[in-house]
């Protein structure tokens, strides 16, 4: 029998998604707190949240702005529910925006998670580190079974948001197994790794997709692969994997399940991208990526390489597909 969690009418408000294809923020307060040689773990099972009207829910871990040293931090959610509407917040998972995360694991695991966002919510059970420092550590996160909708311009992480950090000397690695992402009216879900205005250095990105499904309609984005817009990449290794996926995208709406780096700075990293039957359809002027794109990219010293076996590529009414290496232009 599920334990429920329902919050109604309370105080806090969910901060909706800023800009890029995939950073979110949570809302909430609290002095921030300091974490050495410790462990903490947080577990949710046969769990479900519920968060309407303006509402939050919290049942993982919340760490915004702390300093985490020396620890490990998991958090599991295993047959878990997740509803929120009316611009309310739910994290299940690990939120540490703002942290500084020095010589330490952060774990998250997602097992039968279904969440549901609508009208302006923010749901995550993922890990969440925007504007985090990384140091010496590992942050990973896994997806099994989790199905994600989003509508009517609400935001979803089930993966690992680290935009605009400052990661060293780290390793991050995400995986997508048997996952479904919907995002429609605006709407954004991010179920990969987004490090997007990130200062990327000494460090390892990996991400999987193996049999994943992503649907995109009403100008919503969906990245399950890395997006790193604008990142500094150096002295690092980005690998992305996709196998069995299937990405449609209508009415100007954009997905992402390879690696997205337009307008980064790459030097001396290396970066792969391998897709293995995947069928991309675009209609109604929207994008899909599930190769490698650095458009207005500065690349030096580095090795780029995409390799596609059995990809079938669609892209009717003004869309455009890409599953090989675009270097931008005309």
């Amino acid at each position: 029998m599920k334990k429920t969690i329902i919050a109604v009418i309370v105080t806090a408000t969910a901060i909706p998604m800023a800009m890029g294809l995939t950073q979110v923020s949570t809302g909430g307060g609290g002095a921030a707190t300091t974490v050495k040689n410790s462990e903490i773990t947080n577990e949710n099972k046969d769990v479900t949240n519920v968060a309407v009207e303006g509402s939050k829910v919290n049942s993982g871990i919340e760490a915004r702005g702390s300093t985490i040293t020396n620890s490990k931090i998991d958090n599991v959610n295993q047959n878990v529910t997740n509803r929120a509407s009316g611009a309310s917040t739910i994290n299940s998972g690990i939120t540490a925006n703002g942290a500084t995360i020095k010589d330490s694991k952060l774990e998250n695991r997602n097992v039968k998670v279904e969440n549901t966002a609508s009208e302006g919510s923010v749901i995550n059970s993922g890990i969440m580190a925007d504007n985090a420092t990384i140091k010496g550590s590992t942050l990973s996160n896994t997806n099994e079974g989790v199905v994600n909708r989003a509508s009517k311009g609400s935001t979803i992480n089930s993966g690992i948001a680290a935009n605009s950090a400052d990661i060293n000397n780290s390793t991050i690695t995400n995986s997508n197994k048997k996952v479904t992402n919907i995002a429609d009216d605006g709407s954004v879900i991010n179920s990969g790794v987004g490090v997007e205005g990130a200062t990327v250095k000494d460090s390892v990105l990996t991400n999987t997709n193996e049999r994943v499904i992503n649907k995109a309609s009403g100008g919503s984005a969906i990245n399950s692969g890395i997006s790193a817009s604008g990142a500094e990449i150096k002295n690092s290794k980005m690998t992305n994997e996709n196998t069995d996926v299937n990405n449609t995208a209508t009415n100007q709406s954009t997905i992402n399940s390879g690696i997205y780096a337009d307008n980064a700075k790459v030097q001396n990293s290396i970066i792969s991208n391998t897709n293995k039957n995947v069928n991309n359809t675009a209609d109604g002027k929207s994008t899909i990526n599930s190769g490698v794109m650095i458009d207005g990219a500065t690349v030096k010293d580095s090795k780029i390489s995409n390799t596609n076996t059995n990809v079938s590529n669609t892209a009717t009414g003004g869309s455009t597909v890409n599953s090989g290496i675009d270097l931008g232009g005309n």
